[in-house]
């Protein structure tokens, strides 16, 4: 095998006309093959369904069509063939111009599962059933019973993600976050109220502070980075979430210390014990928000 493309799928939804029977939206389908669009004019569109089906078996495929689902009438006369070979799809394009192209089949298969997520993530099923897609098919149809069983497991399995989140700041503000100076969450107490201030937040990826005078804070700066980062992603794995680098895209702390409250209410306020609220928030690459709280108290 000399060379494997890449393929990547991006979609666009534009407004229908001012007949009142006509759809009022359609959906386009752009395929990106190593990063260059593969028919920039968009007379040619992507046949998602039959590119679900060349995942299976070595078939002539219409891959590639007018916006009415016929590929004759933008002039195509010979249609792709597509072939399977173990862990590679390779299809072969005669017209408008000739090109071969040889893909990881894993690679479309997760491309087509990303568009699909895409799609939703930007509105419901119901919604999709007023989008056209290539004469008379609409965008609603592409999610089967199989993606739908798949992601229902997915959001499933991602609730474990507000857990991680309170377990992130219970660490944050516990005995296992020492650094040589002390304790982490009591230091930054400390040093956030002697500033005059009583908010902390903290994007834990970025490693960018607020009061944006502990980022002077030498010994504190090099303490978060040695272990907040890490310890986030060892939180997902012990989850079970093997590739959370790649899944979780922004992860944020925001810290409110309350200075002269009681942490119990049966108890007197104590100069030396500041309670505090904690709030993460992880967004994973799909823009779903899981938030977890933690209230505890530090020592100063």
């Amino acid at each position: 095998m000399n060379q494997v493309d890449t393929i990547a799928l991006e979609f666009e939804v534009s407004g229908g006309g001012d007949d009142t029977d006509a759809p009022p939206y359609f959906l386009n389908i752009d395929t990106y093959v190593n990063g260059e669009i593969l028919f920039p004019n968009k007379k040619l569109h992507l046949n998602l369904p039959y590119l679900e089906n060349a995942l299976h078996k070595t078939q002539k495929f219409p891959i590639f069509v007018c916006g009415c689902g016929d590929e004759g009438c933008v002039g195509i006369s010979q249609t792709p063939q597509i072939i399977v070979k173990d862990k590679y799809i390779i299809w072969e394009i005669y017209e408008p111009k000739k090109r071969t192209f040889c893909f990881e089949s894993k690679q479309i298969f997760d491309a087509i599962e990303q568009l699909k997520i895409s799609m939703l993530g930007l509105c419901e099923i119901e919604s999709w059933q007023k989008v056209a897609y290539t004469g008379t098919t609409y965008a609603h149809e592409f999610f089967n019973k199989r993606f739908l069983a798949r992601q229902r497991t997915h959001q499933k399995s991602r609730k474990v993600l507000k857990s991680v989140a309170h377990n992130y700041a219970h660490f944050f503000f516990s005995n296992m976050n020492h650094a040589s100076y002390g304790y982490v969450g009591d230091y930054i107490c400390e040093r956030v109220l002697a500033g005059g201030e009583r908010v902390f937040f903290y994007n834990i990826l970025a490693h960018k502070m607020k009061p944006s005078f502990l980022h002077q804070d030498k010994k504190l700066v090099q303490s978060l980075q040695h272990c907040s980062e890490d310890m986030l992603y060892y939180l997902l794995e012990g989850v079970g979430f093997k590739d959370s680098k790649s899944m979780i895209k922004k992860a944020t702390m925001l810290v409110k210390f309350m200075p002269g409250t009681s942490y119990q209410k049966d108890r007197i306020p104590s100069d030396d014990i500041v309670p505090f609220e904690a709030q993460v928030t992880l967004i994973d690459e799909n823009n779903k928000v899981y938030k977890g709280k933690c209230n505890r108290f530090c020592l100063i």
